[in-house]
């Protein structure tokens, strides 16, 4: 039974190029870094004696520079190519994060946090379009998929080191983490990726001019959808924690601990759970589906039961619609953008994650200061249901601009 457990989860690996695991590879060592965010808001208000508000201020501006990086990452992107996007967003980013530990005052901060995540998600279209050359659009969700396993993978480690480094040496080591895993991805990607990039044709760079996506209107519709749902789940980095460790009286260990196991149960289940549902439903179906579990998986933080049983069952809930939900998001993106274009696609996709970071941490702190965390969460199940709805009405309008 277990022979035939591991020979299906090795199974759904099988037709992804070698290059795809370089790019996880690459993810996973700058990833195991990823600590500012999950962290960001209790730095902000357990070491600095910020307010609530003011932590959603800061973090407010990482999403502007997180949105703005997006959007030049795909600009340089289609300009110069993802290799070089890539070597400058790693390098950058280093110098950013490790300076940023020095910065303690609000105004300074917020312009510090927004620089470093210019620089650091100038990455995420770079990636998602160099992962087009390497990929079908059979593998095209599996590759993404991929990526997002190395992503969790780094994002379920660093933290949970992270929350026992920050006892022992004050919460300046994440930043020095961060900056040094920028650092070594740089270096393997000179080291390991610089021979294998895919440099763009003369007929591609004709196609520079293809339609822009923001004239694209379904597909900026399908944004917006990604927009709503992804406002609930990032409540995860940002008032989660501070229910964790107001309501709950969770130590930073412990929190460190509940992102590991959100890692983990990524780790070990999206690869197997994508490969069974794309051969059982639609990518817009799957979506809906993995939406649908993250409300429910808020419901449990808000219904009068044990404590870790609403926390359990909250993560249980929010990382298997993570795992069902984000790749198609991915892989949709990559389906509808024409060749030429794909920088651009892809730097759309990332500036709704990025906007959604932006929104969601003054909505959450807003909501819980004013309002308390029952109707804060409460209102997340009702934006997941309308993103539901409107990625029902795109399911069967939103189809590829050219075959790819």
């Amino acid at each position: 039974m277990l022979n035939r457990i591991f020979t299906f989860y090795i199974s759904t690996f099988k037709g992804l190029s070698r290059d795809v695991w370089y790019f996880a590879g690459m993810m996973l060592i700058n990833r195991l870094g990823t600590l500012i965010l999950p962290f960001l808001t209790l730095y902000t208000t357990q070491q600095l004696g910020w307010t609530k508000i003011d932590a959603g201020y800061a973090t407010m501006c990482f999403g502007i520079g997180s949105f703005t990086g997006a959007y030049l990452g795909g600009e340089m992107t289609d300009k110069f190519g993802y290799y070089k996007t890539m070597a400058i967003s790693l390098f950058s980013a280093a110098i950013g994060f490790y300076f940023l530990q020095y910065v303690s005052d609000l105004y300074l901060m917020c312009g510090f946090l927004f620089i470093c995540a210019v620089l650091a998600d100038l990455l995420r279209p770079a990636v998602m379009s160099g992962l087009t050359s390497f990929t079908t659009k059979e593998t095209r969700t599996r590759a993404v998929s991929l990526i997002r396993l190395a992503f969790n993978l780094g994002l379920g480690i660093g933290p949970a080191i992270a929350g026992i480094m920050i006892e022992w040496y004050g919460y300046s080591v994440i930043f020095v983490i961060d900056a040094i895993t920028c650092l070594f991805a740089g270096i393997f990607l000179i080291l390991v990726m610089k021979d294998r990039a895919v440099k763009m044709t003369k007929d591609e760079k004709k196609k520079l001019n293809n339609p822009s996506p923001i004239k694209d209107r379904l597909f900026l519709l399908f944004m917006f959808a990604c927009i709503l749902q992804l406002i609930s789940f990032f409540q995860i980095l940002f008032t989660v924690p501070l229910f964790l460790k107001e309501r709950l009286l969770f130590s930073e260990s412990d929190i460190g601990i509940f992102y590991a196991f959100n890692g983990i149960l990524i780790f070990l289940c999206e690869m197997p759970i994508i490969y069974w549902i794309e051969n059982v439903m639609t990518k817009f179906k799957a979506m809906n589906y993995g939406t649908a579990l993250m409300a429910l998986a808020v419901v449990f933080l808000i219904l009068p039961i044990p404590s870790i049983l609403a926390v359990s069952l909250y993560l249980v809930l929010i990382s298997i619609g993570e795992i069902i939900n984000f790749p198609f998001i991915s892989s949709i993106s990559m389906d509808r953008a024409p060749v030429g274009s794909i920088g651009k696609y892809m730097s759309m996709n990332s500036m709704a994650f990025s906007l959604a970071l932006i929104i969601a941490p003054i909505i959450g702190t807003n909501m819980i200061t004013y309002f308390g965390y029952e109707v804060m969460f409460s209102s997340m199940v009702v934006v997941c249901g309308a993103s539901i709805l409107l990625v029902k009405y795109l399911s069967s309008r939103l189809i590829p601009l050219e075959p790819n």
